[in-house]
């Protein structure tokens, strides 16, 4: 049997433990450790009474369940939607029952992107630092795959744990922002206490580079701190900005305030953009993380994605639970196309980067085609010209080439007369493609490889009806733009002069992949279009309900005036008769 790693066993033990028997918050100590780790400077988490916390795995055959036909699997974004619906309707309820009774708290329903790791305790742990190369993918092309409307201007802040040692079951949690009129750091206002968690779901994504957490938390705001707290937190908060502004690390003497009563955890120093569409709000985190147990630093890279429309849908109780499947799986889609795979950033890259219905943008797709294309064409491109400068005409060498370019590329016309210009060998209908090709840009062959007459003409006659084919085609889609690549790179892995329509080929591509974008857009829209329609339409029920019972209400209270009316004519007469 293979060795498998510990990060990737999975077992039936792994799929759910509640706070009935180990606890979501359970990491394998005992109360009395837990005591001792808040001694150290360390937090805890917070999960909330009846919160559901799993882990398990998507991605492999055995983890999809069938559909109904039987014939096909469920996509992996309806069977994690299948999985977690029951759990968020359960725990978002429960969070209902706190607002009820008075405890008044922010719901977030959120994804964030990282590893599972660390197996020996009770509870995993996921890893939420993602690699540069996930930040640069999401600056180059995520954002505009996932068709954002509206991006926040870029905020930097630093932001502090803080352990109030009156209370060692609660971590405040202390924002400081820059202020733009006279460039002074100001701590903000609003202190949080630690977010509560209801619902984790830890996803091992096989056949991606990253897992996936899903997390549906409260947050609430501190409001009980008197103005002597206040300021005693507020000076810790200054200072500890100070020192890392100056040096770098937050000085012994000021970990601590001068109360004694507080005293920093960790600190980040964070610059955070928000990407916004319909559905979703993409935040992208890129800072670094101070500990103050150790006085070190480390990078802190953070993605995560607030689902803002499935929130407003599960706090509507009129929304039908349908509605908020619907929505969660178009939203869990968006995630599993675009952000749970990157392709590596490349230098030099200097044209936009967008998408293709793949979650792979296209330039990058092109540029790894070329590869694939290079070495045959390179061979033959080697082999050609020791045999054609000793003067041999080698057929075999000549069918190959041709054999190896029909298979991929833009075909040219056959049978047609051909005409020589300039030592090419052409079809006449590319004799004039050829000829401007020379006006404009000289002998694009003349650099390159090939010193056999047949080889050179095939491949100037593939490039002529490359640039004939971009100048008629109308209707661009993926695959036209891949065998004008596949004809391109097969140019210029024989070093044919073809700069100029690499360049017109990449901004044809960019233009492309710009539309793509906006027609993603418009989809996302029409979706947030028909679940608002739906919505209309069940409110518009609803009106229609209240206003017959309205009218009812009406009519019975009509009814009542009329009797009352009656009685008092009877009573009025009765007494005048006495």
């Amino acid at each position: 049997m293979a060795y498998v790693p510990p990060h990737k066993r999975y077992t039936e033990d792994d799929e759910l433990f509640s706070q009935g028997n180990r606890g979501p918050s359970s990491s394998g100590c005992s109360p009395d450790r837990k005591k001792d780790r808040w001694s150290r400077g360390e937090g805890i988490i917070t999960y909330a009474e009846g919160a559901e916390h799993r882990r398990w795995s998507i991605g492999l055959a055995e983890d999809d369940q069938p559909s109904d036909s039987g014939s096909s699997q469920t996509s992996p974004w309806v069977s994690i939607a299948r999985k977690i619906l029951p759990d968020l309707l359960t725990c978002f309820q429960n969070i209902r029952n706190e607002e009820e009774s008075g405890q008044v708290a922010t719901p977030l329903f959120m994804a964030r992107f990282g590893y599972k790791t660390d197996y020996r305790y009770q509870v995993c742990r996921f890893n939420a630092n993602v690699p540069s190369s996930f930040m640069n993918a999401i600056a180059s092309n995520v954002v505009q795959k996932i068709g954002v409307v509206d991006v926040d201007k870029e905020y930097e802040y630093y932001h502090f744990k803080v352990n109030d040692k009156s209370q060692p079951n609660v971590t405040l949690s202390c924002t400081c922002s820059l202020n733009e009129v006279d460039g002074e750091w100001e701590p903000g206002q609003k202190i949080e206490v630690n977010p509560t968690r209801h619902l984790v779901h830890d996803i091992a994504c096989h056949g991606k580079k990253l897992d996936l957490r899903l997390m549906l938390s409260t947050r609430k705001l501190l409001t009980v701190l008197n103005e002597s707290e206040k300021h005693e937190l507020t000076h810790l908060i200054k200072y500890a900005v100070q020192d890392l502004e100056a040096q770098g690390r937050i000085s012994q003497c000021h970990l601590q305030s001068f109360g004694r009563q507080y005293k920093i955890i960790e600190a980040w120093h964070t610059k955070s953009t928000s990407f916004n569409n319909p559905l979703i709000k993409l935040k992208v985190k890129d800072g670094y993380k101070f500990n103050c147990k150790s006085q070190t630093k480390e990078d802190s890279r953070d993605i995560s994605i607030e689902m803002t429309r499935v929130v407003e849908l599960l706090q509507d109780q009129a929304v039908d639970s349908g509605l908020v499947n619907k929505m969660l799986e178009e939203t869990l889609k968006l995630i599993w196309d675009n952000l749970l795979s990157y392709e590596e950033s490349r230098s030099g890259s200097s044209s936009p980067q967008s998408a293709d219905k793949d979650g792979v943008g296209f330039t990058a797709s092109m540029n790894s085609q070329g590869g694939e294309f290079s070495s045959s064409s390179e061979k033959l491109a080697s082999s050609s010209s020791e045999e054609m400068r000793c003067g041999s005409e080698d057929n075999n060498i000549l069918e190959k080439f041709k054999t190896d370019m029909e298979s991929r590329a833009i075909p040219v016309p056959q049978g047609e007369e051909e005409t020589e210009i300039l030592g090419y060998n052409i079809s006449i209908s590319l004799e004039d493609t050829l000829k401007a090709i020379l006006e404009k840009h000289g002998d694009i062959g003349a650099p390159g490889r090939l010193r056999s007459g047949p080889l050179r003409s095939y491949t100037m006659a593939h490039v002529c009806a490359l640039v004939k084919d971009m100048q008629k085609t109308k209707v661009i889609d993926k695959q036209k733009l891949l065998a004008w690549n596949a004809t391109l790179c097969d140019a210029e892995k024989v070093e044919f002069d073809v700069r100029w329509l690499r360049k017109c080929l990449n901004e044809t591509a960019s233009t492309w992949e710009y539309y793509m974008g906006l027609a993603r857009r418009v989809e996302i829209g029409r979706i947030g279009l028909s679940v608002l329609e739906k919505e209309v339409e069940k409110a518009e029920r609803v009106a229609a309900v209240l206003q017959m019972r309205r009218d009812k209400a009406k009519a019975a209270i009509q009814a009542k005036e009329e009797e009352l009316a009656a009685m008092d004519n009877y009573i009025n007469g009765a007494i005048r008769h006495l």
